[in-house]
């Protein structure tokens, strides 16, 4: 069957309007299409919906006043908001669940209740004790000094394992740091403190590695009088984790008479693989 073609004269515009007069579509001289409608309007195809657009924009607009566009550009599909705000996408709820604030410096905010949370493959460790140590390597638990506290962040993927190590679950290059003080409360020689950063290279996986990934070390003195003098030192390394659930643990050693003060650590990874 041929196809119709409803054609008004060259001087007006073609209007499809309902029974009701409520809802209306015009086709304007100028190539424009203005659809009309009292409640919702609704475009129902039984296969897929298809625009295309010549001049690779597909701009959107609030009553008349642009808010954003979809282009495409060498390939390439570009969200771009018309006043240089926030791109945001909600969860289910209507909430944000992650924001893009394309103005100025670009800024990525990703809400703790969505799937890619702000605490994804990162742990913060913070020392519970101070005082003269009784181990080298600090444990992960527990009140014996040294030893830190539950983690903050992703302790799943970054998890406690036996008494001293951290089991990084996942394979990547992770950013490790560790930072200590240390005080001398009398007067006593110089001491000499050491920190380090620990796996086993050759089995990463194998607990309680021996292998030096990072090290530093910090001077106490306390020569002059008895009031507390302090030091402190801090490693980090970026290093390639090819061995999914590898091993990490943290060392120090405290010297003469030097004493624990503080300790913190940061666990991230920083690019998976």
């Amino acid at each position: 069957m041929a196809d119709s073609t409803v054609k008004p004269d060259d001087t007006n515009d073609l209007v499809l309007q309902n029974n009701h007069g409520a809802s209306k579509i015009e086709v304007n001289e100028d190539d424009t299409i203005v659809v009309t409608s009292g409640g919702n309007f609704t475009i129902d195809a039984t296969g897929d919906i298809i625009l295309d657009a010549g001049g690779a924009d597909v701009t959107l607009k609030d009553d008349g006043t642009t808010y954003g566009s979809l282009k495409q550009a060498s390939g390439d599909f570009i969200i771009q908001p018309a006043s240089g705000e926030q791109i945001v996408l909600n969860d289910e709820g209507g909430d944000s669940a992650l924001e893009i604030d394309t103005e100025g410096n670009t800024t990525l905010t990703i809400s703790d209740s969505s799937v890619f949370s702000s605490d994804k493959y990162y742990l913060q460790l913070k020392g519970g004790g101070s005082g003269a140590i009784a181990t080298e390597m600090v444990n992960n638990s527990g009140t014996t000094v040294p030893y830190f506290l539950a983690g903050t962040g992703d302790t799943t993927n970054i998890a406690v394992a036996n008494t001293h190590d951290y089991q990084l679950v996942k394979t990547g290059v992770y950013l490790i740091i560790f930072s200590t003080s240390f005080y001398e409360p009398t007067t006593g020689s110089e001491n000499l403190f050491t920190i380090e950063i620990r796996t086993n290279l050759s089995s990463p996986t194998t607990s309680e590695g021996t292998d030096v990934l990072a090290v530093s070390n910090g001077q106490v003195a306390n020569t002059a009088d008895g009031s507390t003098d302090f030091g402190g030192a801090t490693c980090s390394v970026v290093h390639n984790f090819s061995t999914a659930n590898s091993l990490i643990n943290f060392s120090l050693d405290e010297g003469d008479t030097a004493l624990l003060s503080k300790m913190h650590a940061s666990i991230i990874l920083i690019r998976q693989t």
